[in-house]
């Protein structure tokens, strides 16, 4: 057998396992994927993206992204990402790599490793006649999600008619796939599931990549809106809807089959799912105004629940540290009245830390409630509504105590702060099922 055969039934082995990391995984890149003889095959080229989805769906982007940036570089080397390549396996290995990297780039916060300048002609009019409407879209929405990460990484931040305009984009690409395309189904009594996964990834993506397109507006203060008090509002309730129907599509993926497995299993997917629930959190409790009365709070409830649901159940299931440190943050975001706790009765990893840093996503610091006009004055400055104000437009049962706020701060904040650059760097340093509490800088609380 050739070594990238043997490479790729390796990483099919260490798959099967279902232990995540396994060492055979870190053998085969450093004894297939480094040489170039090897990788820069057919067979090689295969094993090479056996290896990055693994690695992404055991919870590993980090790895994952150095995987699909060395298939950028193999596969240009080779001319896949060209117009004219007529090698169809070429073709789509390389589209493969192209969409891991933009995936994992925009999630670590990492530039891209190809310009769409160079694709441009392969995606003019007439060759889009020739190509499915899902192969269109997705690209469409890597496209988007290029154009993200380099505002992201960029030195000078977009104005925010060119972040309506994006989002306009947007709206025209969900406007040209059918109703029924975006419908939702309320279980798995289907005979095609296959194609229903892949629907239901591509409805994931695509809101992955709106919330990402206004998470920054997340952030900031009232004194200094990102956007200015309007656009950061509009931006906020946009970044929460996505969330929304993020969260709705990975309650339908977790389900089980009628053969008794979940229709999609990827560590990754759930912390992708988790920073939604944790905007959706975010916007329900703390970021109230009007606008946000016509949304059905009790909805917003009812999905964020299910989901720490899930986030337990996977815990317990198959011993998931992504999934208990995400319900972890996520139950301290949730709880309403956190010095309501009995301590005595809590584990000493649950008690409710001063900050939650979240790995490629920022962190969120508490805001303890305390009574007086120093609590709102501070509020204020930290952009959110007053006490009196979120009193009268949360649930009474939310609001039944003084409750605790969380203050969201973007990853980009982080870094242009000489004091949070290392612990920023230490992030990408790591992978999902590692620590997070060893990102803690303040409190005295750990998390998992």
């Amino acid at each position: 057998m050739k070594p990238a055969e043997v490479g790729a039934l390796a990483i099919a082995y260490a798959r099967s396992l279902s232990q995540g990391f396994h060492p055979l995984m870190e053998t085969v890149e450093n004894l297939v994927l480094s040489d170039i003889s090897y990788v820069a095959t057919t067979d090689g080229m295969m094993c090479l993206i056996l290896l990055g989805k693994t690695y992404t769906d055991i919870g590993h982007p980090r790895r994952a992204w150095l995987v699909w940036r060395r298939g950028i570089t193999v596969t240009q080397l080779m001319g896949y990402h060209r117009e004219d390549c007529v090698d169809p396996g070429g073709k789509a290995a390389w589209w493969a790599v192209y969409h891991g990297d933009r995936f994992t780039s925009m999630l670590l916060g990492l530039p891209h490793g190809c310009s769409d300048s160079i694709l441009k002609p392969q995606f003019t009019k007439n060759a889009t006649n020739n190509m499915s409407l899902e192969h269109h879209f997705t690209h469409q929405c890597a496209v988007v999600a290029g154009r993200i990460i380099e505002r992201n990484v960029a030195a000078a931040k977009p104005p925010y008619s060119e972040l309506m305009a994006i989002d306009e984009e947007m709206d025209a690409m969900a406007a040209a796939m059918s109703q029924s395309w975006w419908a939702i189904p309320d279980n798995l009594l289907f005979s095609d599931i296959a194609n229903l996964r892949e629907r239901l990834l591509l409805h994931f993506y695509f809101f992955h990549v709106r919330l990402y397109l206004h998470l920054p507006s997340m952030g900031g203060t009232s004194s200094q809106p990102i956007y200015g008090a309007s656009g950061t509002c509009i931006s906020r309730l946009a970044c929460i809807a996505a969330a929304r129907e993020l969260i709705k599509r990975f309650h339908v993926l977790n389900m089980m089959t009628p053969e008794g497995k979940r229709l999609f299993e990827c560590k990754t997917s759930i912390f992708v799912a988790f920073t939604g629930a944790v905007v959706l959190a975010l916007g329900m409790r703390h970021f109230v105004d009007l606008r946000y009365r016509e949304v059905d709070s009790r909805e917003d409830e009812l999905l964020l629940s299910t989901f720490y649901a899930a986030l337990q159940d996977e815990e317990q299931r198959t011993g998931c540290n992504i999934s208990l440190q995400c319900r972890l943050a996520l139950g301290a975001l949730l709880t309403a009245t956190p010095h309501s706790h009995d301590q005595a009765n809590l584990s000493a990893n649950e008690y409710i830390p001063g900050e939650i840093r979240i790995p490629y996503f920022g962190k969120i610091l508490r805001l303890k409630a305390r009574d007086g006009g120093s609590e709102n004055n501070e509020r204020e400055e930290l952009g959110l509504p007053s006490m009196a104000d979120e009193a009268a437009l949360l649930p009474s049962e939310v609001t039944s105590h003084a409750s605790d706020s969380w203050v969201y701060e973007y990853p980009e904040t982080i870094m242009s702060d000489a004091n949070n650059l290392s612990s920023q760097l230490d992030m990408l340093g790591m992978d999902l099922d590692w620590d997070w509490a060893s990102l803690s800088m303040t409190g005295t609380n750990e998390m998992g």
